[in-house]
């Protein structure tokens, strides 16, 4: 992967996949929002899913749509590349952020997670996205969406409605 045009590309297959996989697992439950978390620096996309159905946020009493979504305690949530794992279907995409991180001071960097949360907010409300969502059993209307980079102080926002649902 050369630059970043070729981004797109490659994530949002990688993306779609994780969906199908966890179609099957969500089954009947209601699928309510996508968030998608990322930072250049460290390599990392994480995908999360919430459902109608989550016993952690019960339990924690927790809303799963404050200032900052809870995400580590919604059951369909993929920590794509840590220490020990790595996001297998997006491994070039991954290597790419890291190289360009580490090429830039703060100021570039930070233009870089901004250039990509506007990317991953295109590919999460875009039609093979919206295509791969309307596929669950149940979604709720409007499906809210979230992508974040985890260093930034702004989200992007939007509720969608899909087709058939």
């Amino acid at each position: 992967m050369q630059d970043i045009s070729e981004f797109r590309g490659r994530i949002e297959p990688a993306i779609q996949g994780i969906l199908n996989r966890w179609r099957v697992w969500a089954g009947n439950d209601e699928i309510r929002a996508l968030h998608l978390g990322f930072d250049s620096f460290n390599s990392e996309i994480a995908v999360s899913l919430l459902t109608d159905r989550e016993p952690y946020l019960e339990e924690r009493k927790l809303s799963p749509f404050g200032v900052r979504w809870p995400v580590a305690d919604w059951r369909l949530n993929g920590l794509n590349a840590s220490y020990q794992y790595r996001f297998p279907d997006a491994e070039d995409v991954l290597d790419w952020m890291r190289q360009q991180a580490d090429s830039l001071d703060a100021e570039g960097l930070t233009a870089l997670n901004e250039h990509l949360k506007g990317i991953l907010f295109e590919i999460a409300t875009g039609a093979v996205i919206r295509s791969g969502l309307s596929r669950f059993r149940r979604v709720a209307s409007p499906f809210k969406v979230r992508v974040e980079w985890f260093f930034g102080d702004d989200t992007l926002d939007a509720d969608l409605t899909l087709n058939g649902n």
